[in-house]
């Protein structure tokens, strides 16, 4: 068969006219491999998940294999069953033990003995039983690729190497950097060792990898920039807002689904790409069968909204305003519970009616110094006799007297009750003017009329006060539940600041129906210190890794880089810092590099990261960037394929799939009880010191690779003596062996139990305390972030604002972006169809062709009947970073706001072997046109006009901004 023949075969690999069980005949395709090298060549597991045999053979029959592992089709962390006929995956179901796959009353006890549940099965959605593709995705690559020499980065000439080669290799590239001693620059000593010119980013690594890894880069090596990951890209203003409320106890939190009783989702779409969408669909289901409202704030007209009691399109940026309007209508007219936020203490929340086991600082006086809210007024500042500065500062309830607040969060404190406004708003104490920090955010709620704010978020008023009416009519049962839609802007942060704030106003905190930190999990890293736990990020002899990360998060301009602050002359940094970005900034990574800001990067490891496709406004910045040796002189990437950024780096090397590897990934604050589950191979073999040999290729797994290479550089750590208790770390299973171990001892569950059912479920009985939540956040809940109003923009100099407010989007100079709307006349948005998952999912064809072949350019149709566009035609978007466009079909809908157009996340790659791009070993390699359909829209999305080579960010939180940037549809 010729080649042209063979890719058309493959161009549907699951026809969309079959069955989703009949997959086209595989005897042509098998017969093809002749003409294609071993690194893409079918397997004969391929044959069998491809419709030559029964697709369900029974439980009962010979050679069939259940085995529980964990799900990453997306980030749900769902349970999966895997039924395994003679050492081949042929069916994924959901594990039945597991909560993510079924409710209360239907999942098994954790005591139901393994062999009673053979012959039950959970659910898992579309994505999860497509895994058995990813296994046996005929384009992965069996084995590690170098560049050719002689070619240059991003030719696609590649040559197939041995593993030996490969770690002899980068372990030489990485003996000079071995060294925590030698300084980057003497003369800027904050930038720690010449270690930290190595650089590791993840796409997506979950926990018992991201703990090993660490261990490897950071405590092993020494780097500072040890996990650069991709949280920015997702949601990672969301986490830093909900940080900032609870002093970094928590950062996520969920409603009581099923007991909740209004829901107000603000930018959520959890019918489709919630965390986990499995369960939180159920749940949904059933709060609305027991009479639930839920009403969606969303430009797009999701699957939830189809579901939602009231659609809300509000203007893309606008949450702010919309929360702030609310919480004007709810102070207003006293629609808020002034006891909860009267405590000032947890004692006094313990002893309030009802009981609460949270507070918030609602009472506590702030100094307001130049017009600004500074800081809280502490007990030595108002001159209280014996006040200390660690002590905030209340109006006592009884007789409005300023008195000292000893740590808040002591139980053993007296309870303290105080006043939530002072006498005409504001007091003075000991000469220094202070408002209650209830008083600031009701002056920010006071700044617009509900006009105005209307306007800003473009929903009317009486839309808005019915809903803050309806939300404050159901006591703690209502919740306010933002995601990724407020906090992708460059005012992220602030936006889910002040949805959280309609949270605290009702204090519906830990109560049965209302919001929740979920129900947590054991510890994979120390097992809480258990008797017969091992703190496996300890390394006897190891190193300690110091400096300023490349990205300059968590770090503060001024104060922890005195020299670079000298050498940049002050306000504003060459680039942004982001001291509160807690979870980093992905974006950021390489334009940094460019720029050697602070400094160079030399080596730099990526790991099932396509940020080149990912990231907003970055494919020809980034591009250039990745192809410049003197900007990166060594780039080695972990990739299943040549993807649109690993076909840049000198190496690419195949770990196996998530099917045929371990991990310990955590689940969403959707599931109210504990849970630990444990991923492990579902195929592959053992041998008798449990090396593991991967189902497919010549795979290695990246703990076995680091294992190797450390071993190489001398570094401890690994060998006999690697933990502190004496064990030995030669190989994948010593590691997750010790993680499994700190479960057995921490839970008391043993080892073999938890690999038999996939990990650790406590049961449905665990998740409520009467008319509470079991697993509960006890603590403050603050509404004035005093981390913020004493921290100053790094490029401004300007303190940020420590109150929740609106802030219109702005570029990293602060100069707020009007962009002209008669060039660029709709905002455009981006979101993730049920059916994908970022850029990883179009490898499996049951969620192409089957499922949808291609996206659109979705428009509302009244805009697109002003243009004379009908669904199916083809138009370019352009941007005002990229005039030349893009090109995909148009989709007319009424689901959209009028003036928004959106593009989903997912298709239009140009790597990925969606073309003929890859040569290994002289030889063309196969490809699947299907990969490339549709159009890829961060492409169009908004450069940062300052910077020039980054997209639009939130400088608190660090999130890339995927929802600031106006674009021109054009009919072609």
């Amino acid at each position: 068969m010729s080649k042209m023949k063979r890719k058309n075969s493959l161009d549907s690999w699951l026809n969309p006219e079959f069955s989703r069980r009949k997959f086209i005949k595989v005897s042509g395709i098998l017969a093809s491999a002749a003409t294609v090298t071993n690194f893409i060549k079918p397997t004969p597991a391929y044959a069998l998940t491809a419709g030559e045999f029964p697709p369900d053979p029974l439980e009962s029959d010979a050679g069939v294999d259940i085995k529980y592992s964990v799900c990453l089709m997306c980030h749900g962390s769902c349970g999966i069953r895997a039924k395994v006929v003679d050492g081949v995956l042929v069916k994924i179901d959901g594990n039945p033990y597991h909560p993510n796959c079924l409710e209360p009353g239907e999942r098994l006890s954790y005591a139901t003995p393994v062999n009673e549940a053979r012959n039950r099965v959970g659910t898992v959605c579309v994505k999860g039983q497509s895994g058995v593709q990813t296994v046996y995705n005929p384009y992965r690559l069996l084995g590690p690729i170098k560049r050719a020499p002689g070619t240059k980065r991003g030719e696609g000439q590649w040559v197939s190497i041995t593993w030996e080669q490969a770690i002899d290799e980068i372990a030489q590239i990485l003996s000079p950097y071995a060294d925590t001693g030698t300084l980057i620059d003497p003369s800027a000593p904050e930038l720690g060792p010449i270690a930290n010119k190595v650089l590791f980013s993840p796409g997506r690594l979950e926990h018992g990898q991201k703990e090993f890894t660490d261990r490897f880069f950071k405590n092993q090596l020494g780097t500072i920039n040890h996990r650069h990951d991709h949280t920015s890209i997702c949601e990672t203003s969301h986490h830093v807002a909900g940080s900032l409320t609870t002093d970094g106890k928590n950062n996520h939190f969920k409603p009581d689904v099923i007991n909740c009783r209004y829901i107000l989702y603000i930018g959520t779409n959890p019918l489709e790409a919630g965390f986990p969408m499995n369960p939180l669909s159920r749940k949904t289901m059933e709060f609305k069968k027991r009479g639930g409202k839920m009403v969606v704030v969303d430009p797009r007209f999701s699957n939830t909204a189809a579901k939602a009691d009231q659609w809300v399109p509000i203007k893309p940026g606008g949450d702010a305003a919309f929360a702030l309007a609310m919480i004007q209508y709810m102070i207003g007219n006293g629609r808020y519970d002034g006891t909860y936020l009267s405590n000032a203490n947890i004692s006094a929340a313990l002893e309030s009616s009802p009981k609460e086991y949270s507070f918030t600082d609602s009472t506590f006086l702030v100094r307001i110094v130049g017009g600004r809210a500074a800081a809280y007024l502490r007990a030595d500042e108002a001159g209280l006799p014996g006040g200390t500065s660690s002590e905030y500062v209340i109006l006592d309830e009884s007789n409005g007297t300023a008195v000292a607040l000893p740590d808040p969060a002591n139980t053993s404190n007296p309870a303290r009750r105080g006043l939530l406004e002072a006498p005409g708003d504001s007091i003075v104490v000991n000469g220094h003017t202070c408002k209650t920090a209830f008083t600031l955010l009701k002056e920010q709620a006071n700044a617009r009329t509900m006009q105005q704010w209307a306007e800003l978020c473009g929903i009317s008023v009486s839309v808005i006060e019915n809903i803050a009416i309806e939300f404050t009519s159901h006591g703690k049962n209502a919740v306010a539940n933002p995601y990724r839609g407020p906090c992708k802007h460059t005012n992220g942060t602030y936006n889910v600041l002040c949805i959280l704030a309609l949270n605290t106003l009702i204090g519906s905190m830990n109560w049965k129906g209302g919001n929740t930190v979920g129900g947590g999990h054991w510890h994979e890293a120390d097992g809480k210190g258990a008797p017969g736990s091992v703190d496996v990020t300890s390394v006897p002899g190891g190193a300690t890794a110091s400096g300023i990360q490349v990205t300059r998060v968590k770090a503060n301009y001024e104060t922890d880089a005195p020299a670079i602050f000298a050498r940049d002359g002050g306000y504003p940094a060459r680039r942004p810092w982001f001291p509160h970005a807690q979870n980093g900034n992905f974006q950021e990574i390489l334009p940094s590099i460019a720029d050697r800001y602070p400094y160079g990067i030399d080596v730099l490891f990526t790991y099932w990261n396509d940020m080149v496709y990912t990231t907003p406004a970055a494919r020809a910045t980034y591009e250039a960037i990745l192809a410049d040796e003197s900007l990166i002189p060594h780039f080695i990437a972990f990739s299943l394929e040549p993807d649109e950024t690993s076909c840049w780096a000198d190496y690419i090397l195949p770990d196996p799939s998530y099917l045929e590897r371990w991990g310990t990934p955590h689940v969403a604050p959707t599931i109210q009880t504990k849970v630990s589950s444990f991923r492990q191979p579902v195929v592959g073999d053992f041998d008798a010191d449990m090396n593991y040999t991967p189902a497919v290729g010549d795979t290695m797994l990246i703990e076995d690779f680091f294992v190797a290479v450390a071993k190489r550089l001398g570094l401890p750590g690994v060998g006999a003596g690697a933990f502190a208790d004496g064990d030995k770390l030669d190989n994948a299973w010593d590691w997750y062996r010790k993680l499994l171990n700190n479960f057995s001892a921490e839970s008391g569950v043993s080892a073999n139990e938890i690999l038999a059912k996939g990990g650790i479920f406590e049961g449905d009985e665990a998740a409520y305390d009467g008319e509470y939540m079991a697993h509960r956040y006890q603590g403050i809940i603050r509404l004035f972030i005093e981390s913020l109003a004493t921290t100053k923009d790094s490029m401004t100099g300007e303190f940020f604002d420590g109150v929740p407010k609106y802030e219109p989007i702005k570029d990293v100079m602060g100069n707020e972006l009007v962009d002209d709307v008669a060039q660029y006349p709709f905002a455009l948005v981006t979101y993730k169809p049920v059916n994908h998952t970022q850029s990883r999912t179009i490898v499996n064809p049951w969620l192409v062709q089957v499922l949808m072949p291609e996206n659109y350019v979705e428009m509302n149709a009244s805009d697109a009947g002003s243009l004379g566009i009908e669904t199916g035609d083809m138009v370019k978007v352009s941007s005002i970073s990229n005039s030349v466009g893009i090109k995909g079909k148009a989709k007319v809908t009424q689901g959209m706001r009028p003036g928004v157009a959106a593009i989903s996340q997912s298709y239009g790659h140009w790597q990925l072997n969606s073309r003929p791009t890859v040569t290994i070993d002289g030889m063309l390699q196969d490809y699947d046109a299907g990969r490339g359909k549709g159009l890829q829209g961060n492409q169009v999305l908004r450069l940062d006009p300052v910077l020039g080579n980054v997209t639009l960010q939130d400088k608190i939180g660090g999130s890339a901004s995927f929802y600031n940037s106006r674009v021109r549809i054009e009919k072609i």
